[in-house]
């Protein structure tokens, strides 16, 4: 809670309050405690809460899920409890919960100098969350921009600003912001997101971009038109490609992490992320594939202009989950085997693995291990991705597991 608080803090306001939920997982019963978005909330506040529902309760303990929101008090609460402190009742949903999920931009009229601060802004976005204690949502996911005004002044409202996806029964994962030309102003923030199934694979996941023209403070030119709102964009839903696993379009699954950002030597922006879920029961014994994607964004390099929702998503990956790569090849052995018609790594032709890539969308490989999965952000270091993923017990009673860290050249 303590990264979360400090967010909070910085985006106090008179009119706003904070809606804390506690949910036994046991039996899915919550009690929230609303607050004042005020001076007085802080880390000990929310521990104090904590304990006062926790008691109130009788020891929810280790079953315990905790969401947390930020709403006006015109909108309604989070969770429409009553009365307005806590009580054992699950209550009817109502504002979207935040997952503890954000990111922050700084954006700057173009007409300025890059580093006047007469008129920029700097905001945070925050993703929705899930609203079952399983993880699971029943709405829309969706991504939020909220701006304090500055001087900020008693009784100054959060003004935010709303970017919904057409995703059902989803939450988003992390975001990251990027400045592509270092001007200090937000190009374009990525997320990903999870989405509930309509049955093998149980869960799914997309990666979207949202641009900002450029880094505009005008939030309502953001992203792309679509009826009255502003979108995101899709970077990745689907990977196609040969050869197997990939006979035919597979969705992306779901995405938690943010992604690592970079620029390769020509410039592109690349991604790189894996998918995976870790919240309830279900998700120790899930077998669903789960993948490790490499992706270059031709938006940010200005390659591909959005006019749709989906006219500049990159899924022409090559496969590289059964690549070996040699050092020191014996007679006859080639440099590079398992990508068919590839031989040699550098190089810019489509015979080495090197020009085979720069030719596609980026690379994708999949995850060796049954019900193993990748739930935080890969590091990029030295030319290298680092990336961790765990394999749960499938003993429902253990809480253990085993963790893999890989490494591959980008």
């Amino acid at each position: 809670m303590e990264q979360s608080t400090g967010l909070l803090q910085n985006l106090r306001a008179d009119n706003m309050r904070i809606a804390i939920m506690f949910t036994n997982s046991d039996n899915g019963k919550a009690a929230t405690v609303f607050r004042y978005f005020d001076g007085t909330l802080n880390a000990s506040a929310i521990t104090g809460i904590r304990n006062q529902a926790l008691s109130a309760l009788a020891a929810l303990g280790e079953g315990t899920y905790e969401g947390l929101c930020y709403y006006r008090n015109s909108q309604g609460a989070c969770y429409n409890n009553s009365p307005a402190d806590f009580t054992a009742s699950t209550g009817s949903q109502g504002d979207p919960f935040f997952h503890l999920t954000s990111a922050v931009v700084r954006v700057n009229p173009l007409s300025d100098t890059t580093t006047s601060n007469a008129n920029a802004k700097w905001l945070v976005l925050v993703g929705s969350g899930p609203t079952g204690y399983d993880g699971s949502s029943t709405q829309t996911s969706k991504v939020f921009a909220l701006e304090m005004p500055k001087p900020w002044t008693a009784g100054s409202s959060l003004v935010a600003t709303t970017f919904p996806t057409t995703d059902l029964k989803a939450f988003m994962g992390d975001l990251v912001t990027l400045d592509d030309n270092l001007d200090y102003r937000g190009d374009v923030m990525y997320f990903g997101d999870v989405v509930t199934g309509s049955g093998t694979p149980a869960w799914t996941g997309k990666m979207y971009r949202l641009s900002t023209g450029g880094g505009i403070p005008t939030t309502a030119a953001w992203g792309l038109a679509s009826g009255t709102d502003r979108v995101p964009t899709v970077v990745i839903s689907s990977v196609s490609c040969s050869p197997s696993p990939f006979p035919g379009p597979t969705p992306v699954g779901p995405v938690l992490g943010a992604p690592t950002l970079t620029a390769d030597d020509s410039a592109r922006i690349w991604l790189f992320f894996g998918t995976g879920r870790y919240f309830s029961p279900g998700d120790k014994t899930n077998a669903d594939t789960q993948h490790f994607f490499g992706v270059k964004d031709p938006v940010a390099s200005g390659a591909c202009m959005e006019t749709t929702t989906t006219n500049c998503e990159r899924n022409d990956l090559v496969d590289v989950s059964s690549t070996s790569v040699c050092i020191v090849c014996t007679g006859g052995t080639t440099q590079v085997s398992g990508v068919a018609s590839v031989t040699n790594l550098h190089g810019t032709s489509t015979t080495t693995l090197q020009g085979l890539v720069q030719s596609k969308d980026g690379w994708v490989t999949t995850l060796p291990a049954s019900r193993e999965r990748i739930v935080v952000s890969p590091t990029v270091i030295g030319g290298i991705v680092f990336f961790p993923s765990f394999v749960p017990s499938n003993d429902l009673c253990t809480a253990s597991g085993n963790s893999y860290l890989y490494a591959s050249s980008i």
